[in-house]
């Protein structure tokens, strides 16, 4: 699952890069055989469910673990400004 995050809602200032930097590392995940998941702000303008909101972020965190057996690897990806 990969995560960029360009656009902010509120005092975060926008970021250029985020989402080519996922963007990118999905397409040579892809091409290695790997299932990408992409939420990014340009995802969610097609589909709701792809914006990179913390209720998205959890709700296809928990779809790709519950599809996952032990023997799979499951990679985390964030680009974006963390905050706590």
């Amino acid at each position: 699952m990969l995560v960029g995050v360009k656009e902010y809602d509120h005092k975060f200032k926008d970021l250029a890069y985020t989402e080519n930097d996922v963007t990118e590392l999905g397409q040579v995940l892809g091409k290695a055989g790997y299932e990408v998941v992409l939420l990014t702000n340009t995802e969610g303008e097609r589909q709701a469910e792809r914006r990179p909101t913390r209720a998205n972020i959890r709700a296809e965190l928990a779809k790709v673990l519950r599809a996952c057996t032990k023997r799979d690897a499951v990679l985390v990806a964030f680009a974006g400004t963390a905050c706590t």
